[in-house]
């Protein structure tokens, strides 16, 4: 499923264990940006906020923040090794990246 393989090529881009990761109890950097960064590819890849937090354990709200954060911080470059990331992923499944002046709302949501 592409979840997991996303989630597992930002372990290996980022070098961070998956597991720590996926704990959502941890708020140290970077681990919260690889996490925001997997909702925000999931989103561009037109998951709804809701199927997305399902899939985390996650309400939609507290994907929809996270998305943002990722935009905000890509827009400012505070987060140009995650953008990286998430580009290099974006090329490996054959779409072009979203984000970086984009909005990460949708009527759909």
């Amino acid at each position: 499923m592409i979840v997991e393989l996303l989630q597992e090529y930002m372990s290996l881009a980022s070098g961070l264990p998956l597991a720590e990761i996926l704990n959502t109890r941890c708020r140290h950097q970077p681990l919260p940006a690889c996490r925001f960064m997997i909702w925000a590819v999931l989103r561009d890849m037109h998951y709804s906020y809701a199927e997305i937090g399902r899939m985390f354990g996650k309400t939609h709200a507290t994907i929809l923040h996270g998305v943002r954060i990722v935009d905000e911080c890509i827009k400012t470059g505070v987060w140009q090794r995650e953008y990286q990331i998430y580009c290099q992923f974006q090329t490996l499944i054959g779409d072009k990246p979203v984000l970086s002046g984009s909005s990460p709302e949708s009527p759909h949501d």
